[in-house]
């Protein structure tokens, strides 16, 4: 083989390589490398709840919202994220929010979520027949984690995705409780993604 057959062979590798290399991240992200990254509606830390809507005796974090720390790189794709955490006595809660390139990239983690962030066993409480009126999707679940019973829910609006989970108890978080910060989230994610589409 000549000198220049192995270049065309060669040029034709690199090419397909990058083919290759530019579907797999239009696959994961929704943009190609070389695109400009989508930005969001409006920034992630706007759809964080606040304490009014807990009942008595729970505050936010002195430390206030903060990137989460914990974030798996090999499965995140999200362009913003948030996280806030709640403390009552013997009782936390936290609700992050993700602002993705794309719904392909949403519903990709909402997915995810779905099967990892609930564990085996879990079930949505008869005193809670929650269902949001307004998320592409959601899904809530209860059960007991290491003794503790606790409470989880993942919401997905267009390319924005939230997870929430809280402690349980009569004494400080009560299913009632649940459902008016459930509705509190879903309210404020309503209100953000309505005022986008209309300034769309």
């Amino acid at each position: 083989m000549n000198r220049y057959a192995r270049l065309i062979r060669l040029a034709v590798l690199i090419g397909l390589c990058l083919v290759c290399a530019g579907g797999m991240h239009w696959y994961n992200y929704g943009y190609l490398p070389w695109e400009h990254v989508p930005d969001c509606s409006f920034p992630v830390e706007a759809l964080l709840i606040d304490e009014s809507v807990f009942p008595l005796g729970w505050r936010a974090s002195d430390a206030g919202p903060r990137p989460p720390a914990n974030a798996p790189l090999d499965h995140y794709n999200s362009i913003e994220r948030i996280e806030l955490f709640f403390y009552t006595h013997n009782g936390i809660a936290f609700q992050e929010v993700h602002c993705f390139a794309s719904v392909r990239g949403a519903v990709r983690e909402f997915k995810r979520q779905k099967s990892t962030f609930f564990p085996e066993g879990w079930v949505v409480p008869a005193e809670l027949p929650y269902q949001s009126s307004s998320a592409d999707q959601f899904y809530l679940a209860c059960g007991v984690e290491g003794s503790i019973q606790m409470c989880r829910a993942i919401w997905r609006y267009e390319k924005y995705f939230v997870k929430f989970n809280t402690h349980m108890s009569p004494e400080f978080m009560t299913y009632a409780d649940l459902g008016r910060v459930l509705k509190a989230i879903d309210d404020r994610l309503a209100f953000y993604i309505g005022q986008a589409k209309g300034s769309r």
